[in-house]
Order: structure tokens, then sequence, then C-alpha cells
């Protein structure tokens, strides 16, 4: 994983925008062996180092944290996506959503339906 970041951080360094497969490769590798932490700086680095791929890659690290039963971190990451501005995928929203309120947590899915709904209102007044 750190060379293909070395050559990741040459491709950046040259404006090269990376394809989104390249950033779910790392995101699915980091968790692929056991490195949440990392897979969460990855795509916490990159949203200021690759602004295409923002949304793509915060909610596919949420949607995988979400399937392997890690609801609590997905919401997280949901949650630091929506406070950049950004609006998650829909899919995935409602995924970390559901399993938050099976789980008990149902003050976490209330706090990211009022932040994901915000995305909303601002949409309406845009029209």
């Amino acid at each position: 994983m750190d060379s293909a970041m070395r050559i990741l951080d040459q491709m950046l360094l040259a404006n090269l925008t990376p394809r989104i497969t390249i950033h779910t490769a790392f995101i699915k590798g980091y968790l692929h062996t056991g490195r949440i932490e990392d897979a969460c700086k990855y795509v916490s680095d990159m949203s200021t180092r690759d602004r295409h791929s923002v949304n793509r890659n915060y909610s596919l690290l949420a949607k995988l944290l979400q399937k392997s039963g890690r609801a609590i971190d997905a919401g997280r990451v949901l949650y630091e996506l929506m406070e950049k501005g950004l609006r998650p995928d829909h899919s995935a929203y409602v995924k970390v959503a559901k399993d938050l309120h099976k789980m008990g947590r149902g003050d976490l899915a209330s706090e990211l339906k009022w932040m994901f709904q915000r995305f909303s209102v601002h949409a309406d007044m845009g029209r």
C-alpha cells in the first residue's frame, strides 16, 4: 500500500486526477487489512487533494463500514461529509440510518436525518 501511495502522490503532484477506481482500491484495501483508521485518514486527506471524488469516497467508506457492522463509524463518516457541506449518496445515508435505528441509536440517526434534510431544503430554495 505504501508504494502505491507514493505513486498516487506523484500523480497528484503532476496534476493528474485519479479515477474513482483507484480511490476505491485504496479504501477497500485498507479495510480488507483491518486498517480502518487508515481508510478514514485516506478519505479525509483526499478530500483536500482530489476534490472530484470527495462525495464518492466518503459514501463508499460509509457503505463499507455499514456492511461490516460498524454503523456508528459509518454515521461518523457521513456526518463528517455533511459538515463539509456535501450531500452523501442517498443509499448510503438510508442504510446507515436504518442500522443506527436497529441498534437503538435513534439519536444518531435523527441527527444524520436533520443534516441530510438541510440539503433538500437548500435544493428547494435554489429553484
